[in-house]
């Protein structure tokens, strides 16, 4: 579905859906997948061992995305504590890995002192060349518990992403015009943040519900910047 020139957004699995992508058109990879949910038999919280099940999926889904890259094109693939033991060899071997970047959200759950950090696996082929990207951990950007919602509004996923920090990581990788793709678009935050920058965008999202919300938000980001 179309909703711009600029705007593309699809529905279904993304594997199958990134098949159908072009070799080398795509600048930079950013998406948050849902790392630790949905991987056990027993409806209980994922463990470290559970995630071996989806280990051929996302196989396929780290050789799709060095695929679709254009030879200088970048990868950021967030994950947590929990699930970068899993990812970083696949990552590693199947696209590269240039650095890990680091998160502080100044908020986060937890019982045995608070996690508050995400990691973001990320890919460069070349430096990014003439970019003031600073450190590779990011304090200066709220999470919604601390802060993004003056800028954000209410939350609307549960994993949802402030707008400012895809947008840093458009900006740091991308130019006007270029092609961000985001594999698990929730609700539309990659999306936004390539309107509100001037980039294209490529969303994927499977849940019916979530690619509902990505549209109608989309739709009206459009509005107003039209």
């Amino acid at each position: 579905m179309k909703l711009n020139h600029n705007i593309e957004i699809l529905r279904g699995d993304c594997i199958e859906l990134l098949e159908k992508i072009p070799t080398q058109s795509v600048q930079s990879v950013i998406t948050d997948p849902p790392y630790f949910l949905g991987m056990t038999h027993n409806g209980q919280k994922g463990t470290f061992n559970d995630l071996a099940i989806c280990k051929p999926f996302y196989e396929k889904l780290f050789f799709e995305y060095k695929r679709i890259l254009k030879p200088d094109g970048c990868v950021y693939f967030f994950t947590d504590w929990r699930g970068y033991a899993f990812y970083y060899p696949l990552f590693a071997s199947l696209i590269g890995i240039s650095n890990c970047l680091i998160w502080n959200k100044k908020s986060g759950p937890g019982i045995f002192y608070r996690f508050a950090h995400e990691f973001v696996l990320f890919y460069s082929s070349k430096p990014l060349v003439g970019k003031r990207l600073g450190l590779n951990v990011i304090d200066s950007i709220a999470a919604f518990n601390s802060g993004a919602k003056k800028t954000n509004g209410e939350k609307v996923h549960p994993t949802q992403k402030p707008v400012e920090l895809i947008e840093k990581f458009i900006l740091d990788s991308t130019n006007a015009g270029d092609v961000v793709l985001d594999s698990f678009m929730g609700s539309g935050t990659t999306g936004a943040a390539c309107i509100n920058t001037g980039r294209r965008f490529i969303g994927m999202e499977l849940d019916e519900g979530y690619f509902n919300i990505a549209r109608t938000r989309l739709e009206n980001n459009l509005k107003q910047d039209s």
